[in-house]
């Protein structure tokens, strides 16, 4: 029986969709933001409201902070999710030019957190096209990472699957 040298990992393939659909649901979110008007809801950024953002009470979910702090929450998640695909990708792939994938789209969902965040601070719409654009290059680039971890791309031909 010959050895594949590449052995992709299922679990890996299907963290790496949860994490697309997640940041469907975050842009479709950050969609809700910008078409209710509600950025600026939550005036303060990391904080919300002086709270920490996770202890946030309830009762203040109201309104336009409900979208704008809904998206801040949806924002870690997809932000705690690549932060494991890539200590993933870097302790498990093979592929050097995915591990790098990895890489880049940790950097960039930081970098989208932070440019989200001064959007808010700074008060500049500028800052919140670029959030949008930089929303959709993350999209793109996890969707390549989704793609290349996934088991079909590398069965062997004729192996029936």
């Amino acid at each position: 029986m010959e050895t594949q040298q590449l052995s992709p990992s299922r679990a890996l393939h299907w963290f790496t969709g949860i994490l697309v659909a997640a940041t469907l649901v975050l842009i479709g979110v950050g969609a809700l933001v910008t078409s209710t008007e509600s950025g600026m809801s939550v005036p303060d950024w990391p904080t919300s409201f002086g709270y920490n953002m996770f202890s946030l009470p309830f009762a203040r979910w109201a309104g336009g902070v409900l979208y704008e702090h809904s998206h801040r929450l949806a924002a870690s998640a997809v932000g705690l999710l690549t932060i494991v695909l890539a200590g993933w990708l870097w302790l498990r792939e093979p592929r050097s030019w995915l591990r790098w994938a990895g890489l880049a789209a940790l950097l960039l969902v930081v970098l989208q957190g932070v440019v989200g965040g001064l959007r808010v601070v700074w008060v500049a719409d500028r800052l919140g096209i670029l959030h949008a654009a930089l929303a959709q290059g993350f999209l793109a680039l996890v969707a390549v990472i989704w793609l290349a971890t996934s088991t079909r791309l590398w069965l062997p031909a004729g192996s029936g699957a």
